[in-house]
């Protein structure tokens, strides 16, 4: 009976190497690939995975054909990308009126007008940027741009009366009456016969900020940013009069020229929050609107420079004698602030892949607005009052004591507004 037990062992051992060798030959017991590990139940742990949901259940087919996450990134992002944008830019600022000047209406009646420059001049900007992808799956994008933007405004003004044209700028510098001769403080004259005006801007803004672009529904897109920006907003603004310095021995005057040349330069740096909204109607065409605010801790260097001249009036002559003494007044001052700032822009959009899907080139047309808040930081500099007529003079201002000087800070804002054609490139 035991020699039966051994003979059936062995055929079952001899069955079993057979069949062994007949699987090796066929390639059934080679390795297993990493899809059969996966998928075939024969693997146990630990290559066996939960049961996935379906690509219903987890995806979204957007405008480009594309299949993701519920809330995928746009499919044509690459490594990094260039940017390139041609600006057309008009810029204007609060606060820079340079004279008052009465406009006859009728016999009896007159209209006041505030002359300022003239903003409705239109310049070119630019604006360069890089950036790159922090990887396919997770497509967080990084990127710095520049922009760049210079602009002027100029305006001139005169009138046949001195009378009914007054100098904004250096209506008040100087001591009156302590002593012998008397001084009548008005730097840039008491009427104006002529003035013109100039303004300078350069405008050099600095974005670093890192971002995501999000598929919220089949067509709609929504990119969250946040970043730091950079400011270096410098201005120049020039004011010249051609004036009458009215004497005490009114109507009489004198004329001369004065001029009043400042400078209000600015640097900030802080944080800037934003978000982009994309409506794809097509797979080619979309349209674009964007809103980010910014608040910026810097400094301002301003300085103002008045080179005019006072009346001296010598009082204790018979009659009185009156002359034109040149005067040099300089006021320099540095603040710092917080500065907010808000920048807005709407536009459509042209995007299309090139090279067999391995590049992405979009190219727009945009309304952008930029608004800085309390950008003019000039100090406006007047007396208790314009010595228009002798009597006004004499029931204002005393003899002996000090004409007292009142500095107001103008506080515009500056605003920036006009097109926009962006070109960007995927690589």
């Amino acid at each position: 009976m035991k020699q039966v037990r051994n003979v059936v062992a062995g055929v079952v051992f001899a069955a079993a190497i057979a069949f062994t060798l007949s699987n090796c030959r066929s390639g059934s017991l080679a390795q297993p690939t990493t899809s059969e590990k996966k998928d075939s139940p024969r693997y146990p742990w630990p290559f066996a995975e939960k049961p996935k949901p379906t690509i219903d259940q987890l995806a979204v087919q957007d405008v480009h054909g594309g299949l993701s996450t519920i809330q995928p990134s746009h499919t044509h992002t690459r490594d990094y990308f260039l940017l390139a944008d041609f600006l057309f830019w008009n810029a204007q600022e609060d606060g820079l009126d340079f004279a008052d000047k009465a406009i006859r209406k009728d016999n009896l009646d007159y209209k006041g007008k505030n002359i300022e420059p003239d903003f409705d001049r239109w310049a070119p900007g630019a604006r360069l940027g890089l950036g790159f992808f922090f990887g396919w799956d997770d497509q967080w994008n990084f990127g710095l741009t520049w922009t760049y933007f210079h602009n002027k405004a100029t305006e001139h003004a005169h009138t046949s009366d001195p009378f009914l044209m007054f100098p904004t700028w250096g209506g008040g510098s100087g001591i009156q009456g302590t002593t012998s001769p008397f001084k009548i403080p008005a730097i840039t004259g008491n009427h104006v016969l002529a003035a013109s005006a100039d303004w300078r801007l350069n405008y050099n803004i600095f974005d670093l900020e890192i971002g995501r672009n999000y598929f919220i529904s089949k067509a709609i897109a929504f990119r969250p940013r946040v970043g730091i920006r950079g400011s270096s907003i410098d201005q120049h603004y020039d004011v010249h009069y051609h004036s009458l310095y009215q004497d005490l021995s009114f109507p009489f005057s004198h004329e001369g020229s004065s001029s009043m040349k400042a400078t209000n330069d600015s640097w900030g740096i802080g944080p800037r929050l934003g978000c982009d909204l994309s409506w794809h109607f097509t797979e080619h065409w979309g349209l674009v609107g964007s809103l980010s605010g910014s608040l910026l801790y810097g400094r301002f260097d301003v300085e103002q420079k008045y080179d005019g001249f006072m009346i001296e009036e010598n009082l204790l002559a018979f009659p009185i004698t009156t002359s034109l003494v040149p005067l040099l007044n300089k006021n320099k001052f540095h603040k710092n602030l917080v500065q907010p700032n808000l920048d807005t822009s709407l536009g459509i959009e042209w995007e299309t892949r090139a090279r067999k899907n391995k590049n992405h080139v979009s190219i727009g047309l945009f309304y952008e607005l930029s608004y800085w808040f309390r950008q003019n930081q000039l100090v406006r500099t007047t007396t208790n009052g314009l010595f228009q007529t002798q009597s006004q003079f004499f029931a204002s201002t005393p003899f002996f004591g000090i004409e007292q000087s009142q500095y107001e800070r103008e506080l515009g804002d500056l605003s920036l507004q006009g097109v926009t054609l962006k070109m960007r490139v995927d690589f």
